[in-house]
Parts: structure tokens; sequence; C-alpha cells
């Protein structure tokens, strides 16, 4: 674990986790070792060997083994053009001298309910702890603690159609640094020359990062990109919260999740360079939302929650000390209690649990974690209803340039202008600068 130790658990449990894990797992059979494992799951991709040139050409760890695991999972219902495509990446990877060192494995017939996503990372990571751990009971067990020696293992999450930058690998250093146990990368799209695709990709980028900083903004500190290729972690985590979920989507949100009470979580300023394409193989995401905008479905990208929910969240956070004593102030979320009673009685067992105003806060803050912060915007949706994307995020970036007085190089923000697409991409500019000087602030 890492030195803070902010993953309570016994030896014992530890090690028994270790075993479900490694009694669950479909062995990819990986003869090699490594301190560092790039899981990449891919269907029909192309864009992997973008991939691979890209993480070849990074500067590697001085001390630490690099090995990237590249998986082709296929459904059993695949079409026959999908079938042929893997085959010829399996063998193309195969014949291939990259120069960091890949391993490629093509699982054939996973049934359609498992298949996706969300079964390929789960079987990559749990390959990376199942070779961790032959090390560790080849060299190490005799004399070794297995906690401490997982926690000195990473596990980097990345797609197929990503790019990184040439310091990837120096997350694991800044992860050290740092002395935690999860990091979330930095990221930018590349977006299509297609200007109707390039506008769907700025938009969906401008949502992620508008609904990341506007909790942000307002002292929620759980706000991070849910986002599978930007998550790089120790393998003490991974095994302390039982690893990837199975989802076909969603999958990164939800592990995420599973990960914030566990872990020390930090922003990482070294970037992922996911691609902004249409698709239709998950059923949200990148790919789908660019696929729904360009399809006919503009308010999905062109509406965004209400800033004033935001605001609302802001105004929670502020009053749990309140909420403890007994007083619920911010109405909404008084509404929001009575609307789901369930989350109405585990904050009510929470309350009868602490001791302290400072106990139930960090119990408050894990209970209110980022899906039933995504539940209370759907909430308020018929409050304060959705708005045009532009003038929501045009309130975020006041309240940034005011109280973080932060200065924005490039006009044009507030201008009326016939190109549209030209605002949208200053305000993205606007948000991924603000990225940078918070990179500056930690």
């Amino acid at each position: 674990m890492s030195k803070n130790q902010t993953m309570k658990i016994s030896k014992e449990k530890f090690e028994k986790n270790i075993s479900e894990i490694l009694r669950r797992h479909l062995c990819l059979n990986i003869k090699k070792t490594a301190d560092i494992v790039v899981a990449i799951p891919t269907l029909a991709d192309e864009e992997i060997f973008t991939t691979l040139e890209s993480l070849s050409k990074c500067k590697l760890p001085n001390s630490k083994r690099v090995l990237a695991i590249v998986l082709i999972n296929e459904s059993e219902k695949a079409e026959e053009k999908i079938r042929t495509k893997n085959k010829e990446i399996f063998d193309k990877i195969k014949s291939t001298n990259f120069e960091i060192e890949t391993e490629v494995r093509y699982i054939k017939g996973i049934p359609e309910k498992l298949a996706g996503v969300g079964f390929a990372r789960r079987v990559l990571m749990d390959e990376a702890i199942c070779l961790f751990k032959k090390e560790y009971d080849e060299k190490f067990k005799e004399r070794g603690n297995i906690a401490e020696f997982m926690s000195e293992k990473f596990i980097f999450s990345l797609d197929s159609d990503c790019t990184v930058s040439e310091n990837y690998f120096s997350a694991v250093e800044i992860l050290e640094i740092k002395n935690a146990d999860f990091g979330v990368l930095s990221f930018a799209h590349r977006f299509s020359e297609e200007k109707e695709i390039k506008k769907a990709g700025i938009l969906w980028e401008i949502f992620l990062r508008y609904w990341r900083d506007s909790l942000r903004v307002f002292s929620y500190k759980n706000a991070f990109y849910p986002i599978g290729s930007l998550f790089l972690f120790r393998a003490t985590p991974y095994i302390v919260s039982m690893g990837m979920n199975i989802r076909q989507a969603g999958e990164d949100f939800y592990f995420l999740q599973k990960i914030i009470p566990l872990a020390k979580i930090v922003d990482i300023p070294v970037y992922v360079f996911p691609k902004a394409e249409p698709s239709q193989r998950t059923p949200f995401g990148t790919g789908r939302e660019i696929q729904l905008y360009i399809s006919g479905e503009k308010e999905r990208l062109e509406k965004v929650w209400n800033f004033k929910s935001f605001e609302q969240i802001g105004e929670i956070m502020r009053s749990i000390d309140d909420i403890f004593s007994g007083e619920i102030k911010v109405e909404t979320f008084k509404l929001f209690l009575d609307e789901n009673p369930k989350y109405k009685e585990q904050l009510e067992r929470i309350k009868i649990q602490s001791k302290t105003k400072e106990d139930f806060r960090k119990k408050f803050e894990e209970w209110f974690n980022p899906f039933k912060v995504f539940k209370f915007l759907r909430f308020t949706e018929k409050i304060f209803p959705k708005s045009p994307i532009y003038q929501e995020v045009h309130k975020l970036t006041d309240k940034i340039k005011r109280d973080f007085k932060f200065e924005f190089e490039k006009s044009g923000l507030t201008q009326i202008s016939a190109d549209e697409l030209s605002l949208f991409e200053i305000q993205l500019e606007f948000l991924r600068s603000f990225d940078e000087f918070l990179f500056h602030l930690i």
C-alpha cells in the first residue's frame, strides 16, 4: 500500500482478495514480468498501431520494467468483417517489433452479455495482478510483505484510439511523489477534420470539463474525469476494491466509485489524447454521443445541466455541519431526499454513527459520491431546466475568472459571432488552460 495507508485492510483479507481475483481470472498465459502494465482493450480498431507507436516513443522509467498488453475481445455474435479485421490486427501486432515490450491476446466467442470494454479491461487488469503475484511467489514470498510488494506495481488503463505524451510514464513518479494510490491523467481529444464531427467532439469535451470544473469550483472534492483511458493506479487499490466491473459501458465511472472511499486519488498533469470519432460499439461515451449528435440528436450535447444546479451542490457542501445538527437548509436537497427515501435513511444512519462534526463531514463526503451527485443533477432538471451549453459554460468561466483571478489571453469569449464553432473552440481552450492552472496550484 502507499505509505499514507489510506486503504485499511487486514493481511488475510488482502491475500483472500488476490486469491478471488486469480480464481475468477481468465488467464492470458503471459510469461513475462513487469513493474508497470499498460492494459489496452481493442476491437477491430486499426488505431491500436498508432497507440503502440505512441507508447514506443515514450521515455521509459529507468528502474521499472514496462509491458503493454493488448486484448482483442470478440463477441460470439461478432460479424464476419469484425472477425476478419480482428484476425488481421492480431497477426500484425504479433509480427511487429515495437519499441515498447508488447504482448497481444485474442479472445473469441465471448458471450454477448459479457463482451465489451468492461470485461476486456477486467481480464487485462486481472492478468496484471496474476503476473505480479507470480513474481512475488517466485522471488519474494519467503521474506516479503505482499501488500508492500503490490504497492510498487502499477497499472495504466488505456484505449486503442489514444496517443500519449512522451512523458506518459513519468505519471508513475508523480503518483509516488504525491504518495497517492490512484491517478487521473489529463486529456485533450484529437478532433476530426469533418466540421459536424469536430463540433460534436468539442461539445462533448466541453461538457466533461464543465461537469468536472463546476463541481470543483463549488468545493466538491471527488470530481475526477471518469474516463478509463486516463487511469493509473497501484495494484493495491485494485486488489482492495476487487477490481474492474464488466459493464459494457460506464465501467470506468463505476470503478472510480469503488476507489474513491478507499484510496488517495490525485490529478496528474500528463496527457492522453483520445480520438473523438462516432461509434456505435457502446451504449454511451464519446463515440456514442458523437454518433447521436451527427444523427440529429443535437440537444444531447447542446444543452447541459443548469449552472444553478451546481450552485446547489456548493450550498450542500457548505451546509454539512447543519445537516449533522438536524437542519437541512438547502431546499432542493431536502426534496431530493424526500424523493429518494433510501438515501434519506442512509444519511440518518451516518448521523447516528458519527460522533463529531468532523467525523460526519468525512462520512458525508464519501456518501455523496459522484453517482449520487449525478442523480441529484438529474433530479434538479425539473427545477432548473437544462440550458444551452455556451450560456452555462459562460457562467462557469465568469466564476473561474472571479474566484481564481484566472486570466485567459485569448479574446472573444463573450463575443456574439456567426461562427458558433469558433466560440466553442475558445471556451474549450479556456477550460483546458484552467486545467493547467489548477495543476500549478496543487
